[in-house]
């Protein structure tokens, strides 16, 4: 139904339809006000003073407007998932294992709130005080664990911090309200690098290390495609 015509669809209902308590309905009865059509033509302020606030309110309602103006939700524009080590850790594997369950609680964060990432940054603490990080802008929001760690896991495998690590801290700077989308990765422009390596990182994690091949050139001159690359 249109706005222009939801007062003419209004007009022959009871008032009772606008939910006052009884002393404010006694009152629109002893002013004849009966019909929503009868309120509706009331001016607001008139019926202000009569039944304060409510009156204005059951004015607008009865001409098919909406009194309690809505603010939309906007996604929290920064979040973030921290973890220490004591002892400071080295191992890299012990590394991927808290960056995927730091993945998952921002993943489940980000579901709840219906936002995604369009930046990620992971910093890592040395031993000595120093920073290390790695940062990203993607072109797509990124909201499943299996995004963010793919994104993330690609960084740590090929990390060579120069001290052990104290902490690790994966942040989102910038989200988004979050919308599913199969990247077009093989399509030119639609993917970056990185979303290229996240993608192929979850393609392993999910069926194996061997589902994903990368050629290696032979012979580029060859006239049989076969016998170019390896």
């Amino acid at each position: 139904m249109k706005i222009d015509d939801a007062r003419a669809f209004l007009a022959p209902l009871p008032t009772r339809e606008l939910w006052l308590d009884d002393e404010k309905m006694e009152r629109l009865d002893l002013l004849g006000l009966r019909t929503l059509g009868a309120v509706a033509a009331i001016g607001p302020r008139e019926l202000e003073s009569q039944l304060g606030r409510e009156g204005k309110r059951a004015v607008l309602l009865a001409r098919g407007l909406e009194p309690d103006q809505l603010t939309p939700w906007q996604p929290p524009m920064f979040t973030s998932a921290h973890r220490q080590f004591e002892p400071p850790v080295q191992d890299r594997e012990a590394l991927l294992f808290v960056a995927r369950a730091l993945c998952g609680d921002l993943a489940d964060e980000l579901g709840l709130r219906g936002a995604g990432a369009k930046q990620m940054r992971v910093r890592l603490t040395c031993e000595d005080g120093d920073v290390e990080a790695r940062e990203s802008v993607v072109r797509h929001p990124l909201s499943s664990a299996a995004e963010l760690f793919g994104l993330a896991g690609s960084w740590i495998k090929s990390w060579q911090p120069h001290a052990p690590i104290t902490e690790m801290w994966i942040e989102l700077p910038v989200l988004e309200a979050a919308g599913r989308r199969q990247l077009r990765l093989w399509t030119g422009g639609d993917g970056n690098s990185d979303e290229v390596t996240a993608a192929l990182e979850r393609l392993q994690e999910r069926h194996g290390d061997t589902v994903i091949r990368k050629p290696r050139p032979v012979l580029p001159s060859s006239p049989i495609p076969s016998q170019r690359f390896a």
